[in-house]
């Protein structure tokens, strides 16, 4: 014999039925929300890591050029030209910052930088800021010689870069190297000086969980590379 629920155990098992469904829905809703939190989590940071490696790509080519071509008065001019080129695949992102400056040896940092490594002020460096109506990057602070040339603009002659008195392979430096002896002479400002490049972009994140801009920056360091002893010395 087949019994049936009473009418009042009927509404009991629908009013259950409906808590566990809405139990569930308020399941699903929180594993959405920390799916979706991971999900665009592990987009934004390839994204950044992706710019990441772009600023470091960007420094290494300038500072490669800039160590090849410090004789000349452009040198400058050719390493932010590869820093262009290398930076293009940032995109939306905007590039804020870009220094080329004697580095200290020993650190990496910019000479007369205080406090060290916190990029700002230099004593012998050329600065830079992006100019997003150009696109171009522009000279500031005086560091530039802005009386000849075109943006931007060759460097000045940097003291104990650009000079005889300490300049890579410059034979009549107190302290120099001799690049076809090999030698290292001793003196105050003996052996190659280093050159470093510096950038710094603003990533904007796209989905806004992690806060709308995340600064990037990174720098790279090279010794000078020796050039012809009869290459008159800039400066």
């Amino acid at each position: 014999m087949t019994t049936h629920p009473t009418p009042d155990r009927r509404r009991r098992l629908l009013r259950a039925s409906r808590n566990q469904r809405g139990a569930v829905l308020v399941e699903a809703a929180m594993v959405f929300m920390i799916l979706f939190t991971i999900v665009f989590g592990i987009v934004e940071f390839g994204l950044q890591f992706k710019d990441s490696l772009t600023v470091t790509s960007a420094v290494r080519a300038g500072v490669r050029s800039a160590s090849a071509a410090t004789r000349n008065s452009s040198y400058n001019i050719i390493a932010v030209n590869s820093v262009v080129a290398a930076q293009s695949a940032l995109g939306g992102n905007e590039p804020q910052t870009l220094w080329i400056y004697k580095a200290d040896p020993a650190t990496g940092y910019a000479v007369g930088d205080s406090p060290a490594g916190s990029f700002t002020s230099c004593t012998y460096c050329e600065q830079y800021t992006w100019d997003t109506g150009t696109s171009t990057w522009t000279c500031i602070n005086n560091t530039c010689d802005t009386s000849s040339g075109t943006p931007p603009y060759p460097a000045k002659s940097w003291p104990g870069m650009n000079s005889a008195s300490a300049q890579y392979s410059c034979i009549t430096a107190p302290g120099g190297y001799t690049p076809t002896a090999g030698t290292i002479t001793t003196g105050t400002n003996s052996g190659p000086d280093s050159v470093g490049v510096y950038l710094k972009i603003l990533h904007k994140n796209i989905t806004g969980l992690f806060g709308a801009n995340k600064v990037i920056q990174d720098h790279a360091v090279a010794r000078l590379e020796p050039v012809a002893l009869n290459q008159t010395c800039y400066g």
